[in-house]
């Protein structure tokens, strides 16, 4: 739950696995993990001043969600590897666009 006391707004959210919120406190990031056959994971971007959700749906493991200071890029740790033991890249969804790009790789 993101609770916004100066506006009286609340905003919920289900099956939130780890998030991440910017120096100002208004914009969110959150990962959730859908666990079937195949991972799938779900990162949102949200603005609390806009209640603007972005979502990328990714197929694999995304975790340990960072945003920049002023909430404009976000970097996560992602891995279609199916294995156990897993090896994750580096990502960054930068700013508007919903175009992800590889930092690091494993």
């Amino acid at each position: 739950m993101i609770l916004n006391p100066s506006e009286k707004k609340e905003f919920r959210f289900s099956n939130v696995d780890t998030y991440t919120a910017d120096k100002s406190g208004n914009k969110f990031a959150f990962t959730s993990i859908v666990d079937d056959s195949v991972d799938t994971s779900f990162i949102v971007r949200f603005d609390s001043k806009s209640s603007k959700i972005d979502t990328l749906k990714l197929d694999g493991m995304a975790k340990s969600p960072v945003l920049s200071d002023d909430g404009k890029k976000l970097a996560f740790l992602f891995s279609k590897d199916t294995a156990t033991v897993k090896n994750y890249d580096l990502y960054l969804w930068d700013g508007e666009k919903i175009i992800t790009r590889v930092l690091v790789d494993s």
